[in-house]
């Protein structure tokens, strides 16, 4: 996601960035992405909804959910929680509990994330060693 807070709405409806992409696709994307509905750039509503986006970014900066330290695979944005769930888990509203609930739960478990805490992969490490070797005991 683009740091929407340094442009102005209209330079989001005219603007392209350095590679020549108009901005307003990636910020329609964004904004999907967030409050999970389209976005209309001619509509008179837009400023609005770019208003709407800027102080949700910044709501997002200043919570601890965002030091989670987990970071989803683009291809499963927006993954349900558990099945059935209500609850849809994306790298803008993931926290340590929801990372461990689908890890726990989901069958692809720590497949789904690019980046997981180094704390966590100590804690899995351990616990795999602590079950190796108690099955070598068993084995004996």
């Amino acid at each position: 996601m683009l740091d929407w807070t340094k442009y102005k709405a209209e330079e989001v409806k005219t603007g392209t960035d350095k590679n020549g992409n108009r901005l307003i696709s990636a910020f329609a994307r964004d904004y999907k992405n967030t409050f999970n509905q389209d976005l209309c750039p001619s509509c008179k509503d837009f400023k609005e909804k770019f208003l709407r986006l800027i102080k949700e970014i910044k709501r997002m900066k200043n919570t601890d959910t965002k030091k989670s330290g987990y970071l989803l695979k683009k291809m499963y944005e927006n993954i349900p929680l558990k099945f059935g769930s209500s609850i849809y888990v994306n790298n803008s509203n993931i926290t340590d509990e929801y990372a461990l609930e689908l890890i726990n739960n989901h069958p692809r478990g720590s497949e789904l994330f690019e980046m997981t805490p180094k704390k966590e992969e100590k804690k899995t490490s351990k616990k795999q060693k602590e079950e190796t070797s108690k099955k070598e005991e068993n084995t004996k």
